[in-house]
């Protein structure tokens, strides 16, 4: 798992990176044509189930953010993918969109269903959603670490397993 990611410098490497699906204020998950036109049936599959597992986390949260992108890092420069290499999720400074990758192994086992995933990728993107709202990294893992929270004692994931994910969030604050 890997940790979260936010863009202080450099958000010019993922420029060339195609956003391939967006969540609006509204909810509605759309596929970005350029890329189901440029890659076939196969990058349309992925679109559609990243934006289902997008939209299946979001159901999970307080409340909805502005806009979600979904990116591929395959597009990035190698910059950008090294960059993202390392992270599930981003904003970039002063921005108003969470950047989910496509990549990440959270968003993989969301795609799969996984019932732990999708919990992980809406405390993910809660935390930046901390970030737009102006917390600095500290605020914004204790507002993931209270949502993580929810979801155990809401029964949404497999107690152990949770205790387990919480306690490797307590250990980053060391």
């Amino acid at each position: 798992m890997s940790p979260h990611c936010r863009f202080r410098r450099e958000p010019s490497v993922l420029v060339a990176a195609t956003l391939l699906v967006w969540v609006g204020a509204r909810g509605s998950l759309d596929a970005g044509p350029e890329r189901v036109a440029a890659s076939g049936q196969e990058a349309t599959a992925v679109a559609s189930e990243s934006a289902a597992a997008i939209a299946e986390a979001l159901k999970l949260l307080p409340r909805r953010p502005g806009q979600v992108a979904l990116i591929d890092p395959a597009a990035a420069t190698p910059k950008g993918r090294e960059i993202l290499a390392k992270a599930d999720a981003f904003i970039t400074k002063g921005g108003r969109v969470v950047y989910v990758n496509l990549d990440s192994e959270v968003l993989k086992g969301a795609r799969r269903g996984s019932p732990i995933h999708l919990c992980m990728l809406a405390a993910i993107i809660w935390h930046e959603m901390a970030h737009i709202a102006g917390a600095d990294e500290a605020q914004a893992q204790r507002r993931e670490e209270g949502l993580w929270k929810g979801f155990l004692l809401e029964g949404r994931v497999d107690r152990v397993t949770a205790l387990r994910y919480l306690k490797l969030m307590s250990d980053r604050h060391q």
